[in-house]
């Protein structure tokens, strides 16, 4: 898996490109999803056709509960 070193957009969003996946992180999804901790959301792309899936990545209670949700 090789991995593409990661873009800043004005400091306030990273998004690192994987072979099948590109995850952004920073202040901005911060700013969007306030409630959770160290939130990333993650487009996957399927093989085949299917269409690309963003899912959010977090957690809550200080690391205690795992997030996973289809966004």
């Amino acid at each position: 898996m090789s991995m593409a070193p990661p873009l800043a957009a004005e400091g306030m969003l990273t998004i690192e490109h994987t072979r099948y996946a590109q995850v952004y992180k920073g202040k901005v999804v911060e700013r969007l999803y306030p409630q959770i901790e160290n939130p990333k959301i993650v487009v996957e792309k399927a093989e085949g056709s299917s269409p690309p899936q963003r899912v959010l990545y977090g957690t809550l209670d200080e690391g205690e509960v795992y997030l996973v949700w289809n966004l």
